[in-house]
Parts: structure tokens; sequence; C-alpha cells
């Protein structure tokens, strides 16, 4: 899993948004972030829309992404 779902949450919640929120903005459908943010997707999330929910959550892409293992190499 390339994303973290731990920060998915924590960013949206930083933001003051709901998960109907983020739906209504038009990224992603209610049930999919939930299982996002669960760990849980039945697919992975496109780069498109972790852009896009880090633009909504006003953070940097990057911190929405999983730390590397080890030293990165």
């Amino acid at each position: 899993m390339f994303y973290d779902p731990a920060a998915l949450r924590a960013r949206r919640e930083a933001a003051g948004l709901t998960r109907e929120q983020v739906h209504m903005a038009g990224l992603v459908g209610r049930s999919w972030l939930a299982e996002l943010e669960q760990g849980t997707p039945r697919r992975q999330p496109s780069l498109q829309l972790l852009y896009g929910l880090a633009e909504l959550y006003g953070c940097q892409p990057g911190d929405l992404l999983a730390p590397l293992a080890g030293n990165g190499c």
C-alpha cells in the first residue's frame, strides 16, 4: 500500500471535513473513502485522487503517502 490510511483520515479531520463533504466535492464516494481510510480498499487510489484530496485537505500529496520501509533504496 503506497498511501497511509491513517494520514488520510487525520488530514480530513484536521481540515474539518466529513466524508459526506469530501463526497460532495466530487472526488470520491463515501463508501470508498471509508475503505481507503480503513486500509481495506478493493483497489488502490490513483495519484490523481491523492493530489485532489491533498488540495482539498490543504496539505501536500506526500503527506498522504506511506513512509518508505528501511532506507528507501
